[in-house]
């Protein structure tokens, strides 16, 4: 560990600071591009590729599912979109895709996980569940997670 930073920041560096993903094109200097040239090219398979994942999925990737997507032929990571369009809802929304937290959409997807579950979902269960967002995002659109408890069937 390096001197300075304690244990949540070091484990927690590579997150902040990831790794630049090799572009899916080679950067070859004898062909008078610059790297800001392969960098436009690059940027402009941001939108296909985000498109590509939903149409694979059926649906709008959340952040989660995306990075998971990985594995099956994504060139980009969530990291290399929230970089170039600032927040993973408008990278979405340039994509023409509806972001995941519709209020309507995200307490049909709870209601879902309380049926399965036959309770209602811990902060954790809900962060883990792949078709929920994030604990997070309810607090934001809805309040207290009591609040939020009161409008799902158990």
């Amino acid at each position: 560990m390096r001197p300075g930073i304690d244990i949540w920041d070091y484990e927690h560096q590579e997150a902040r600071n990831p790794p630049v993903i090799a572009d899916c094109f080679d950067y070859d200097k004898s062909q008078n591009k610059s790297k800001s040239d392969y960098e436009r090219e690059r940027e402009k398979k941001l939108i296909p590729d985000l498109k590509k994942v939903a149409k694979k999925l059926g649906h709008t990737p959340s952040i989660r599912e995306f990075d998971d997507s990985f594995v099956i032929n994504t060139l980009f990571r969530p990291y290399d979109y929230i970089k170039k369009f600032g927040t993973w809802g408008k990278a979405l929304e340039a994509a023409g895709l509806r972001p995941k937290t519709d209020k309507d959409e995200m307490l049909f997807s709870l209601q879902r996980l309380t049926d399965e579950l036959g309770h209602f979902p811990t902060e954790e269960q809900c962060n883990w569940c792949e078709y929920t967002p994030c604990y997070r995002t309810y607090l934001r659109k809805f309040g207290p997670w009591d609040e939020i408890k009161k409008m799902i069937k158990t």
